[in-house]
Protein backbone atom coordinates (compact mmCIF):
# COMPACT_ATOMS: atom_id res chain seq x y z
CA UNK A 1 0.00 0.00 0.00
CA UNK A 2 1.37 3.38 -1.30
CA UNK A 3 0.98 5.61 1.92
CA UNK A 4 1.92 9.17 0.25
CA UNK A 5 -1.46 10.54 -1.84
CA UNK A 6 0.85 12.98 -3.76
CA UNK A 7 -1.30 16.01 -2.46
CA UNK A 8 2.15 17.57 -1.15
CA UNK A 9 5.50 17.28 -2.57
CA UNK A 10 7.56 14.24 -1.66
CA UNK A 11 11.34 14.35 -0.57
CA UNK A 12 13.56 11.32 -0.45
CA UNK A 13 16.77 12.11 1.81
CA UNK A 14 19.57 9.87 2.49
CA UNK A 15 21.34 9.95 6.51
CA UNK A 16 17.91 11.59 7.32
CA UNK A 17 18.43 9.55 10.62
CA UNK A 18 21.01 12.23 12.35
CA UNK A 19 22.60 15.37 12.05
CA UNK A 20 22.34 17.75 8.83
CA UNK A 21 19.95 15.13 7.47
CA UNK A 22 17.41 15.06 10.19
CA UNK A 23 17.39 19.01 11.05
CA UNK A 24 16.56 19.20 6.89
CA UNK A 25 13.28 16.37 7.03
CA UNK A 26 12.04 18.28 10.05
CA UNK A 27 12.27 21.55 8.51
CA UNK A 28 10.89 20.18 5.46
CA UNK A 29 7.95 18.73 7.46
CA UNK A 30 7.57 22.12 8.56
CA UNK A 31 7.39 23.38 5.46
CA UNK A 32 4.77 21.20 4.09
CA UNK A 33 6.76 18.26 2.75
CA UNK A 34 5.95 14.43 2.76
CA UNK A 35 9.30 12.33 3.73
CA UNK A 36 11.19 9.29 3.00
CA UNK A 37 13.91 8.80 5.67
CA UNK A 38 16.80 6.92 4.16
CA UNK A 39 19.93 5.59 6.49
CA UNK A 40 21.83 2.51 7.25
CA UNK A 41 21.05 2.43 11.04
CA UNK A 42 17.54 1.25 11.68
CA UNK A 43 17.69 2.26 15.60
CA UNK A 44 18.43 5.88 14.23
CA UNK A 45 15.47 6.48 11.98
CA UNK A 46 13.08 4.87 13.73
CA UNK A 47 13.92 7.53 16.21
CA UNK A 48 14.61 10.09 13.96
CA UNK A 49 10.82 9.28 12.57
CA UNK A 50 9.54 9.41 16.06
CA UNK A 51 10.74 12.71 16.47
CA UNK A 52 9.22 14.23 13.34
CA UNK A 53 6.08 12.55 13.84
CA UNK A 54 5.45 14.54 17.16
CA UNK A 55 6.44 17.77 16.00
CA UNK A 56 4.59 17.25 12.57
CA UNK A 57 1.93 14.81 13.04
CA UNK A 58 0.23 15.82 9.97
CA UNK A 59 3.55 14.93 7.53
CA UNK A 60 3.51 11.49 6.12
CA UNK A 61 6.54 9.80 6.58
CA UNK A 62 8.32 6.59 5.59
CA UNK A 63 11.76 5.34 6.60
CA UNK A 64 13.83 3.38 4.57
CA UNK A 65 17.26 1.31 5.77
CA UNK A 66 19.68 0.79 3.15
CA UNK A 67 23.38 0.61 3.11
CA UNK A 68 24.46 2.82 0.50
CA UNK A 69 27.97 1.36 0.07
CA UNK A 70 25.93 -1.82 -1.18
CA UNK A 71 25.09 -0.50 -4.94
CA UNK A 72 23.44 -3.54 -5.75
CA UNK A 73 20.73 -3.08 -2.58
CA UNK A 74 20.56 0.65 -3.64
CA UNK A 75 19.81 -0.51 -7.44
CA UNK A 76 17.35 -2.61 -6.16
CA UNK A 77 15.45 -0.01 -4.09
CA UNK A 78 15.38 2.39 -6.81
CA UNK A 79 14.10 -0.28 -9.03
CA UNK A 80 11.40 -1.24 -6.72
CA UNK A 81 10.44 2.35 -5.51
CA UNK A 82 9.71 3.05 -8.88
CA UNK A 83 7.47 0.63 -9.49
CA UNK A 84 5.29 2.30 -6.82
CA UNK A 85 4.40 5.10 -10.04
CA UNK A 86 4.45 7.98 -7.61
CA UNK A 87 6.67 10.99 -8.32
CA UNK A 88 9.40 12.35 -6.42
CA UNK A 89 9.67 15.68 -6.22
CA UNK A 90 12.98 16.28 -4.62
CA UNK A 91 15.73 13.88 -3.71
CA UNK A 92 18.57 14.90 -1.31
CA UNK A 93 22.15 13.16 -1.23
CA UNK A 94 23.16 14.06 1.75
CA UNK A 95 24.17 11.01 3.56
CA UNK A 96 28.22 10.91 4.33
CA UNK A 97 30.83 9.87 6.23
CA UNK A 98 34.05 11.38 7.85
CA UNK A 99 36.93 8.27 6.59
CA UNK A 100 38.26 6.19 9.03
CA UNK A 101 41.60 6.88 9.69
CA UNK A 102 42.63 3.44 8.31
CA UNK A 103 41.35 2.75 4.95
CA UNK A 104 37.86 1.13 4.96
CA UNK A 105 35.99 -0.44 1.71
CA UNK A 106 33.13 -1.91 0.54
CA UNK A 107 32.76 -5.23 -1.61
CA UNK A 108 34.12 -3.64 -4.76
CA UNK A 109 37.49 -2.38 -2.96
CA UNK A 110 36.02 1.20 -3.22
CA UNK A 111 36.79 3.68 -0.05
CA UNK A 112 34.20 3.87 2.01
CA UNK A 113 33.40 7.22 2.16
CA UNK A 114 33.66 7.97 -1.80
CA UNK A 115 31.42 4.27 -2.24
CA UNK A 116 28.29 6.00 0.00
CA UNK A 117 28.50 9.75 -0.82
CA UNK A 118 29.76 9.77 -4.32
CA UNK A 119 28.88 6.52 -6.05
CA UNK A 120 25.63 5.30 -3.81
CA UNK A 121 24.02 8.53 -4.60
CA UNK A 122 25.20 7.84 -8.41
CA UNK A 123 23.43 4.81 -8.35
CA UNK A 124 20.72 6.14 -6.16
CA UNK A 125 20.14 9.19 -8.44
CA UNK A 126 20.38 6.99 -11.87
CA UNK A 127 17.78 4.24 -10.20
CA UNK A 128 15.25 6.68 -8.89
CA UNK A 129 15.19 8.76 -12.12
CA UNK A 130 11.88 7.10 -13.76
CA UNK A 131 10.32 8.19 -10.51
CA UNK A 132 11.69 11.86 -10.15
CA UNK A 133 10.79 12.32 -14.28
CA UNK A 134 6.97 12.13 -12.89
CA UNK A 135 7.72 15.70 -11.25
CA UNK A 136 6.78 18.37 -13.00
CA UNK A 137 10.00 20.11 -12.40
CA UNK A 138 11.91 17.69 -10.10
CA UNK A 139 15.56 18.28 -8.20
CA UNK A 140 18.17 16.43 -6.70
CA UNK A 141 20.16 18.32 -3.94
CA UNK A 142 23.70 16.35 -3.82
CA UNK A 143 25.74 17.41 -0.51
CA UNK A 144 29.14 18.66 -1.49
CA UNK A 145 31.48 20.40 1.57
CA UNK A 146 34.18 23.48 1.77
CA UNK A 147 36.91 20.82 1.66
CA UNK A 148 36.20 20.17 -1.89
CA UNK A 149 38.51 23.09 -2.53
CA UNK A 150 41.28 20.30 -1.56
CA UNK A 151 39.82 17.64 -3.73
CA UNK A 152 42.34 15.72 -6.57
CA UNK A 153 39.74 12.35 -8.36
CA UNK A 154 41.65 10.66 -10.34
CA UNK A 155 39.68 7.99 -12.92
CA UNK A 156 43.31 5.82 -12.50
CA UNK A 157 42.51 5.66 -9.13
CA UNK A 158 38.74 5.46 -8.72
CA UNK A 159 37.88 3.52 -5.85
CA UNK A 160 41.09 5.43 -3.77
CA UNK A 161 43.20 2.55 -2.97
CA UNK A 162 46.67 4.65 -3.78
CA UNK A 163 48.23 6.86 -1.16
CA UNK A 164 45.39 6.50 1.54
CA UNK A 165 44.56 9.31 3.78
CA UNK A 166 41.39 9.99 5.90
CA UNK A 167 41.78 13.96 4.86
CA UNK A 168 42.49 13.68 1.51
CA UNK A 169 39.79 11.19 0.88
CA UNK A 170 37.39 12.87 2.62
CA UNK A 171 38.20 16.20 0.54
CA UNK A 172 37.89 13.85 -2.82
CA UNK A 173 34.36 12.83 -1.47
CA UNK A 174 33.48 16.43 -1.45
CA UNK A 175 34.82 17.75 -4.89
CA UNK A 176 32.61 14.65 -6.43
CA UNK A 177 29.66 15.33 -5.08
CA UNK A 178 30.22 19.01 -6.57
CA UNK A 179 31.23 17.21 -10.08
CA UNK A 180 28.55 15.21 -10.17
CA UNK A 181 25.57 17.85 -9.50
CA UNK A 182 26.90 20.01 -11.94
CA UNK A 183 27.46 17.18 -14.75
CA UNK A 184 23.94 15.64 -13.71
CA UNK A 185 22.80 19.40 -14.62
CA UNK A 186 24.32 19.50 -17.76
CA UNK A 187 23.48 15.79 -18.56
CA UNK A 188 19.52 16.80 -17.69
CA UNK A 189 19.92 19.72 -20.09
CA UNK A 190 21.50 17.91 -22.88
CA UNK A 191 18.39 15.03 -22.53
CA UNK A 192 15.90 17.56 -22.60
CA UNK A 193 14.46 16.93 -18.77
CA UNK A 194 13.66 19.68 -16.43
CA UNK A 195 15.10 17.63 -13.37
CA UNK A 196 17.42 20.82 -11.59
CA UNK A 197 21.03 19.45 -9.99
CA UNK A 198 22.24 21.52 -7.89
CA UNK A 199 24.92 20.96 -5.04
CA UNK A 200 24.86 21.97 -1.04
CA UNK A 201 27.29 22.65 1.52
CA UNK A 202 26.67 23.14 5.56
CA UNK A 203 29.74 25.51 6.00
CA UNK A 204 31.36 24.71 9.32
CA UNK A 205 28.15 23.13 11.31
CA UNK A 206 28.50 21.70 14.82
CA UNK A 207 27.31 17.57 14.13
CA UNK A 208 29.55 14.11 15.35
CA UNK A 209 30.86 13.51 12.01
CA UNK A 210 35.18 12.86 12.75
CA UNK A 211 33.83 12.53 16.44
CA UNK A 212 33.29 9.02 16.53
CA UNK A 213 34.71 6.87 19.45
CA UNK A 214 35.49 3.82 16.83
CA UNK A 215 37.26 6.43 14.52
CA UNK A 216 40.25 7.05 17.51
CA UNK A 217 43.30 9.08 16.25
CA UNK A 218 46.81 7.54 16.32
CA UNK A 219 49.23 9.73 14.80
CA UNK A 220 50.28 13.68 15.78
CA UNK A 221 48.33 14.37 12.24
CA UNK A 222 45.62 12.50 13.04
CA UNK A 223 45.24 14.47 16.71
CA UNK A 224 45.64 17.85 15.03
CA UNK A 225 42.73 17.14 12.55
CA UNK A 226 40.70 16.35 15.21
CA UNK A 227 41.64 19.28 17.34
CA UNK A 228 40.96 21.66 14.58
CA UNK A 229 37.78 19.91 13.67
CA UNK A 230 36.57 20.46 17.12
CA UNK A 231 37.69 23.73 17.33
CA UNK A 232 36.28 25.19 14.10
CA UNK A 233 32.44 23.74 14.90
CA UNK A 234 32.91 25.68 18.20
CA UNK A 235 34.46 28.88 17.46
CA UNK A 236 33.42 29.10 13.93
CA UNK A 237 30.25 27.20 12.83
CA UNK A 238 26.56 27.00 13.39
CA UNK A 239 24.59 24.25 14.68
CA UNK A 240 22.91 21.77 12.76
CA UNK A 241 19.42 23.04 12.13
CA UNK A 242 21.45 26.22 10.34
CA UNK A 243 23.89 24.32 8.39
CA UNK A 244 20.56 22.14 6.74
CA UNK A 245 19.78 25.29 5.65
CA UNK A 246 20.97 24.87 2.30
CA UNK A 247 19.47 21.79 1.75
CA UNK A 248 16.05 23.33 2.56
CA UNK A 249 17.06 25.44 -0.21
CA UNK A 250 17.83 23.63 -2.56
CA UNK A 251 14.31 21.63 -2.00
CA UNK A 252 11.82 24.78 -1.19
CA UNK A 253 13.25 27.80 -3.48
CA UNK A 254 10.78 29.25 -6.43
CA UNK A 255 13.89 29.11 -8.45
CA UNK A 256 16.80 27.74 -8.81
CA UNK A 257 19.72 27.86 -10.89
CA UNK A 258 21.01 23.51 -12.56
CA UNK A 259 24.11 23.50 -11.78
CA UNK A 260 24.81 26.02 -9.09
CA UNK A 261 26.29 25.32 -5.64
CA UNK A 262 24.46 26.42 -2.19
CA UNK A 263 26.07 27.12 1.04
CA UNK A 264 25.83 29.76 3.64
CA UNK A 265 26.80 32.98 2.62
CA UNK A 266 28.87 34.73 5.32
CA UNK A 267 32.17 35.02 6.08
CA UNK A 268 34.40 32.20 4.21
CA UNK A 269 30.97 30.23 3.63
CA UNK A 270 31.29 29.32 7.45
CA UNK A 271 27.98 29.73 8.50
CA UNK A 272 25.23 32.40 7.40
CA UNK A 273 21.71 32.20 5.30
CA UNK A 274 21.96 29.93 2.36
CA UNK A 275 22.28 31.39 -1.25
CA UNK A 276 24.08 30.26 -4.40
CA UNK A 277 27.84 30.80 -3.17
CA UNK A 278 30.92 30.00 -5.27
CA UNK A 279 32.51 26.22 -5.89
CA UNK A 280 36.52 26.70 -5.80
CA UNK A 281 37.51 27.41 -9.24
CA UNK A 282 40.64 26.32 -9.40
CA UNK A 283 39.52 22.77 -7.70
CA UNK A 284 37.11 22.32 -10.90
CA UNK A 285 39.55 23.60 -13.69
CA UNK A 286 42.06 20.50 -12.18
CA UNK A 287 39.07 18.03 -13.10
CA UNK A 288 37.66 16.67 -16.43
CA UNK A 289 34.27 17.04 -15.05
CA UNK A 290 32.75 14.25 -17.92
CA UNK A 291 35.43 11.72 -17.26
CA UNK A 292 34.55 11.91 -13.57
CA UNK A 293 31.07 10.76 -14.59
CA UNK A 294 32.18 8.42 -16.90
CA UNK A 295 34.43 6.98 -14.13
CA UNK A 296 31.18 6.78 -12.00
CA UNK A 297 29.55 4.88 -14.81
CA UNK A 298 32.56 2.45 -15.21
CA UNK A 299 33.19 1.86 -11.24
CA UNK A 300 29.25 1.34 -10.60
CA UNK A 301 27.87 -0.30 -13.76
CA UNK A 302 25.17 2.25 -13.98
CA UNK A 303 23.84 4.88 -16.31
CA UNK A 304 21.19 6.97 -16.52
CA UNK A 305 18.54 5.85 -19.02
CA UNK A 306 16.87 9.29 -19.83
CA UNK A 307 15.21 7.74 -22.66
CA UNK A 308 13.63 4.93 -20.87
CA UNK A 309 12.81 6.86 -17.61
CA UNK A 310 8.86 7.59 -17.56
CA UNK A 311 7.78 11.54 -17.85
CA UNK A 312 3.91 12.30 -16.34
Amino acid sequence: MNPHTQDKPLVLITGAAAGLGLAASAQLAARGFDLILLDCNARALELARQRIHAQHPETVLETVVLDLSDWSAVKAFGEDFCQRQIALHVLINNAGIFPSFLRQSNAQNCELGMAISFYGHYVLTASLLPSLQRADQPRVATASSIAHSAGRLSPEDPGLTMHYDAARAYSNCKIAGLIFARQLAHQAALHGSSLISVATHPGISRTRIGQQDHNPAKSLRQHAMQWATRFAMRFLGQDAEQGAAAMVYAASAQTLEPGSFIGPGGWLQFKGPARPVRPSRTALQRHDEAAIWVMAETMTGQRFAWDQAQTR
